[in-house]
């Protein structure tokens, strides 16, 4: 019996009494031995296999392990000495065979062998103990400008920032015939890739990621080719001021459990394009993906006469403290933090400059003089799109009472079901998580699955659940939440000001900051709606997820979306390679600018000058409209 080292000086006797008091259990791989909330009735003590603990959370693409235990370890302790319940959950990472002392067999043991009972219970404080000790310096590690880092960490960093240092001497007209052949090598894999990353994360569909895969290689790729990403990019000859550009270093990149393989598209091409070079980071549930995808980028560069090591992913098991080492390293330049909102805000308080971006929950207003069925395909087809997956497609339909029933139909038409009363109440009585919650049996799920789950049936193929909502627009409505499946919410409102104000809260529910989307036929509607509403993505008559990036509006074909301030974060813009680089500013001298002789000049009439000023800017303001 392999026993932690709390029980190291216990005699060969004393083991084969406490072997009598411990039951042995066999958990397959991904078996769950406990979860978050659990009564605490046991310590576990791991005789072979690995454990991942883990904190329980709705978010898909925040960082959930605490750490990976193996044999010899135990754990539980904490919650058996004060019978409480757990705080974190645990799951066989391996095949795994552990050994349970319950808390009944503990007060039977000090019954029956009090001084091996006292002993027992002392290496158990111990071992809670120590672990609070070490989470106290993991603590302090935080704290402490001198974020102690792991050796694999520093090992990838400095492999990243010697291959940059190499790749910074290649021409644009070099990088775009490198960016061509990564995107050759990627489409030819894209369906396979799909294939991979639908069976591996169980989110999604395979036909919708072959899309999206072949959509970013050749929207990114036009976005990128022929312009420039080195040198004097600007010259403003009026004012004699040039912008040169330089890139940054080494950018640490999280990939999304929702979107891997897409997201090593775009932050690879981008970060190429600013010569710059990445760790991609994955979510743990779609890690092997990811990987699959950086091999098939990395013999490109080779071929190219690059260091293969220009783009990097981490193979190790990923964990909270080996992402905030890389976070916070000095030779990490940038953090582009593409995931929940947790691993956001672990990237803004860093201390490393970073790139955010926050959750969506699209509302999407149909206007009485909309065109109903332009509005509703345009919906159908965008939050359908990959199962809902695209946390910028619309989540929460507001319609005008006067066209509600003829929306409701154009829905219906263009295979929406828009739920029953019966129906609903039946959805939401198990579509729901205890939380209040989208249940994660359904977050990006086939949209028949669903439907078949919740016995929902129509006469024609269903591509999108639509889920009518009367209850009060607050926080309190699970249906007003983000809901990353093919399901969305119906909420009807008297006249366009208390549409307007519908869209509004849902924003300060969740999602402040990303889209929002109106659809009308009036310039003056559509003009207030962005105006008033807080999102960095107004969209107008468009689907939401091929408008948010760039394919069916003008906006930059991106997979980062900004949400400014109001979400959290540093911009609004759809992210590029431009947001990768440093811009410096060369200004020169201009004689006529003589503004110290000036003001002595004219000190004593300095209102009268300030009132031309004023002039001239009503002139600006004329001649700008």
């Amino acid at each position: 019996m392999s026993l932690p080292v709390e029980f190291q000086h216990l005699s060969n006797q004393d083991r084969n009494i406490l072997e009598n008091y411990l039951d042995v259990v066999n958990y397959p791989t991904g078996g769950c031995l406990f979860r978050a909330g659990d009564e605490g009735v046991d310590v576990i003590l791991i005789d072979s296999g690995k454990v991942r603990l883990e904190f329980d959370t709705d978010e898909l693409d925040t960082e959930k392990v605490v750490a990976t235990l193996g044999e010899g370890e135990m754990f539980g302790e904490l919650t058996l000495l004060d019978q409480d319940v757990r705080s974190l959950s645990a799951y066989a990472e391996t095949e795994l065979k552990v050994r349970r002392l319950t808390i009944e067999a503990l007060h039977k043991l000090v019954e029956e062998h009090s001084k091996l009972g006292a002993y027992v219970y002392a290496a158990l404080g111990k071992s809670a103990a120590n672990k609070l000790r070490l989470s106290n310096a993991r603590m302090s590690d935080f704290l402490s400008v001198s974020f102690a880092v792991h050796p694999e960490v520093d090992l990838m960093v400095d492999e990243a920032k010697n291959a940059q240092l190499d790749y910074i001497r290649f021409s644009d007209r070099q990088i775009d015939v490198l960016l061509y052949d990564i995107c050759q090598i990627l489409l030819a894999h894209s369906k396979e890739l799909a294939e991979d990353a639908v069976k591996e994360t169980r989110l999604g569909n395979v036909i919708d990621k072959d899309s999206k895969h072949i959509i970013f290689c050749l929207g990114i790729y036009n976005d990128l080719v022929g312009k420039s990403g080195t040198g004097i990019v600007k010259h403003n000859r009026l004012k004699n001021v040039r912008e040169i550009v330089d890139s940054m270093g080494v950018i640490f990149g999280l990939v999304p459990v929702t979107n891997p393989v897409s997201t090593v598209i775009f932050k690879s091409l981008i970060t190429l394009k600013s010569r710059n070079s990445i760790i991609l980071s994955p979510n743990r549930l779609g890690s092997k993906v990811v990987v699959k995808t950086v091999d098939l980028i990395r013999p490109v560069l080779t071929k190219h006469g690059l260091n293969e090591d220009v783009i990097q992913v981490v193979r190790a098991r990923q964990s909270r403290q080996i992402t905030a080492a890389f976070m916070r390293h000095n030779d990490v330049s940038l953090v582009l933090a593409t995931g929940g909102s947790g691993m956001v805000k672990a990237a803004y308080s860093s201390g490393t400059p970073s790139i955010g971006v926050g959750p969506g929950n699209t509302p999407c207003f149909i206007a009485a003089d909309a065109k109903l069925a332009h509005a509703a395909s345009s919906i159908v087809k965008s939050k359908s799109f990959d199962n809902g997956l695209v946390c910028g497609s619309e989540h929460n339909l507001i319609v005008e009472d006067s066209i509600y029933s003829k929306f409701v139909q154009a829905l219906e038409d263009h295979g929406a079901a828009v739920l029953t009363t019966e129906e609903k109440k039946h959805f939401m009585s198990e579509a729901i998580s205890s939380s209040g919650a989208l249940s994660r049996r359904i977050i990006g799920q086939d949209v028949d699955k669903i439907a078949q789950r919740y016995d929902i049936k129509r006469d024609y193929p269903i591509r999108l659940i639509v889920v009518p909502s009367d209850e009060t627009i607050s926080s309190e409505n699970p249906l007003l939440h983000e809901k990353m499946a093919p399901v969305l919410s119906l909420i009807s409102v008297k006249n366009y000001g208390e549409g307007l104000l519908a869209a509004e809260t849902i924003l300060d529910i969740e999602g402040c900051g990303h889209t929002a989307v109106i659809h009308t036929q009036s310039a003056r509607n559509a003009k207030e709606f962005g105006l008033t509403v807080k999102a960095s993505r107004i969209l107008v008559n468009s689907p939401c997820v091929q408008g948010i990036i760039g394919f069916t509006t003008g906006l930059t074909v991106s997979l980062t979306l900004g949400c400014g301030s109001y979400g959290g974060n540093s911009t609004t813009d759809n992210i590029t390679y431009t947001h990768l680089m440093n811009v410096k500013r060369m200004a020169y001298f201009l004689p006529y600018k003589k503004t110290l002789g000036l003001l002595d000049r004219f000190r004593h009439v300095s209102p009268r000058v300030l009132y031309i000023l004023r002039l001239l800017g009503n002139i600006r303001r004329i001649l700008r409209r």
